[in-house]
């Protein structure tokens, strides 16, 4: 019984993924994309719903038990953490569940004072801190966030790892000393990433090399007969060799670069003396970027080399792959190559460059949208939007952004669309109406200058609230949570997307202006609650303009059916009484007057009805252009 509704939540998890962000799909008309969105969201709804009742009847019952599990509901709850996490495309469907039931498990392994149960559970643990870390790893706004995860990971792995002392591992069945010695290296994933620090670094580098000596001890290969030893060694290499991604953002020493080249040597040579053996861990470009790599950091080979490698790399890629593998060609040598790039010194060439990844980047994210392995390329995505250069003449910031979202979840462009529709009608009747509120937009000190610059200042309005959700791509698959509440640790992630708007947006000149509209537009007017709550003092010159964004995006958000809920959409009458109602507290006072008057109203009831149709239908006009080149 249990394992049936826990595979019908399973199913629907995948489901609702693929309904949520359906990519391009071709259609009759544009204007079919909102409808088939709108039935999507209408399943999602219904599939929502029978989620719900299952958690609540079959699941959270057995989680928020004191009683000791039985036998087939800790198997059960076992076999669909691992349905939740599939660590062989290292993607996951639920991760924040599967650490809520693993915690459930471990408090009762331990209770139950039984070896081989509670080393299943701190292996699961170890994996589902591995599985949150890469989802957090992304907001990079909140190190915090990350550091606490992977400090629970190494406590877990502190604990497992206890019985790789030989006589203690020789006490265990034959499947438990298998997992204890595929933690040796496993492990050290919880080191990605990490804030550069010497006496990590080193301690990862020493925890590999110890993982690598196990293969030699005739005692440990005598101790799992049946263990794959030649996967755990090339694993073990691909750990160590990979621990230099982005240029060595970790910050190795010379004399660790040095090691890690000399296994990347030692990898490079196993990958070639059985292509056809070894392509089955890992793709030939995958085992290509980091040999180039940490031959670049040992300097062996010049920046120009290794740049030229990346390119060959990435011109080399499967154009219509979206798996794992392909990944590393169509995400990390672009990102590399990125962050090979001096910003101020860029050649015609390296323009020109930049101009076609950034166009295939897009192209590669309608299609990842669609495959299993979305949880791992956001961790590239996110990063290649945070070290984006913008180059005059091609893509801006704002367009790079903005076509990522269509792509990874179409209800979130929309949204961020109508904002900044509803936000630039806002502020053009306020404007008129009251130009005063305005004074020290966009540099003007009077009154009299805000009505002169008033285009100016509807202008950065509209791009400042189409911009104030970009803190969310990083987020996606949190966003995709529609079957149960967000748990407490989900949430604490939503809640830093403002911050990582504001962080992203700030890099840019183009879009640095509107960075502020990002990290303030969910604080509540008197700044008594909203986040983030360290931007709650004071004020900024703009806003106003701010004001009118959280505005926005709560009318667009409370009013809408599809993409921000699955439940149907308040009439902008309903919302009129909560900004009422919130007037002074969450929302500016003057807010009131202004959608009060009929002029304004009649605007707001076009924009939410045909203004969002129109945007529904851009959103697949823009992912029609974007993928065409490809079809």
């Amino acid at each position: 019984m249990l394992r049936e509704q826990y595979d019908r939540y399973v199913s629907h998890l995948a489901e609702v993924r693929q309904l949520s962000s359906p990519g391009f799909v071709i259609l009759n008309k544009a204007s079919d994309y909102g409808e088939l969105l709108s039935r999507n969201f209408k399943r999602i709804g219904k599939l929502a719903e029978s989620d719900r009742e299952l958690l609540s009847n079959y699941l959270y019952p057995l989680v928020e038990s004191c009683e000791p599990l039985s036998p087939e509901e800790s198997k059960e709850l076992t076999a669909l953490c691992q349905k939740l996490i599939d660590a062989s495309y290292t993607e996951s469907l639920d991760a924040p569940l599967v650490a809520l039931i693993t915690d459930r498990l471990m408090k009762d392994a331990l209770s139950k004072d039984d070896t081989s149960y509670t080393i299943e559970q701190l292996d699961a643990k170890i994996v589902a801190c591995y599985t949150l870390l890469n989802m957090t790893m992304r907001l990079t706004c909140s190190p915090a966030i990350a550091e606490h995860l992977r400090n629970q990971g190494l406590k877990a792995a502190d604990q497992l790892l206890s019985y790789l002392d030989l006589p203690a591992l020789m006490q265990l069945s034959e499947q438990d000393r298998e997992i204890v010695i595929t933690n040796a290296r496993y492990a050290t994933v919880l080191f990605e990433s990490s804030v550069p620090t010497p006496g990590v670094n080193e301690l990862s580098l020493r925890m590999l090399e110890k993982a690598l000596a196990l293969s030699t001890n005739d005692a440990y290969v005598a101790a799992v007969p049946h263990f794959d030893w030649d996967y755990y060694v090339f694993r073990t290499l691909e750990y160590d060799v990979m621990s230099t991604d982005m240029c060595n953002v970790r910050g190795f020493t010379a004399e660790q670069l040095e090691r890690i080249e000399q296994n990347s040597e030692r990898l490079m040579k196993m990958w070639r003396s059985n292509p056809a053996h070894y392509q089955a861990y890992a793709a030939k470009c995958e085992v290509d970027i980091a040999y180039a790599r940490n031959r670049f950091l040992s300097g062996r080979i010049t920046k120009a080399q290794y740049q030229e490698e990346l390119l060959r790399v990435y011109d080399e890629r499967d154009l219509g792959s979206y798996t794992t593998s392909d990944a590393y060609a169509g995400l990390l040598a672009p990102l590399e190559y990125l962050l090979t790039l001096s910003p101020e010194h860029l050649t015609e060439q390296e323009k020109n460059r930049l101009a076609g990844i950034y166009e295939d980047v897009c192209v590669y994210a309608i299609g990842v949208a669609k495959e299993r392995c979305l949880g791992f390329v956001l961790e590239y995505f996110s990063l290649i939007l945070e070290h984006f250069i913008e180059v005059p003449g091609c893509m801006t910031f704002e367009e790079m952004g903005l076509r990522c979202l269509a792509a990874l979840h179409p209800p979130t462009y929309v949204h961020s669309a109508m904002v900044g529709l509803i936000a630039r009608c806002l502020t053009t009747h306020l404007a008129r109406l009251h130009p005063q509120l305005f004074i020290g937009v966009c540099g003007c000190a009077t009154a009299e200058d805000v009505t002169r610059n008033q285009y100016a200042i509807v202008d950065f309005a509209y791009h400042a609230a189409v911009c104030h959700d970009f803190g969310k791509l990083p987020l996606i698959d949190t966003i995709f949570v529609y079957g149960r509440d967000l748990l407490d640790f989900e949430f604490g992630l939503i809640k830093q997307h403002p911050a990582m708007g504001a962080r992203m947006l700030a890099t840019h000149e183009s879009t640095k202006n509107y960075a502020n509209a990002a990290l303030r537009h969910h604080l509540w007017y008197d700044g008594t609650n909203g986040y983030p709550t360290d931007a709650a003092a004071g004020t900024c010159t703009e806003q106003t303009v701010i004001d009118l964004i959280t505005c926005a995006d709560c009318m667009d958000a409370a009013t809408d059916s599809v993409g921000r809920s699955y439940r149907r959409g308040k009439t902008l009458d309903q919302y009129v009484a909560e900004v009422e109602e919130g007037a002074g507290t969450r929302y500016a006072p003057y807010l009131s007057g202004l959608l009060a008057r009929d002029e304004v109203r009649l605007d707001l009831e076009y924009l939410l009805d045909e203004g969002r149709k129109a945007n529904y239908r851009n959103a697949y006009q823009l992912l029609r252009d974007v993928q065409s080149p490809k079809l």
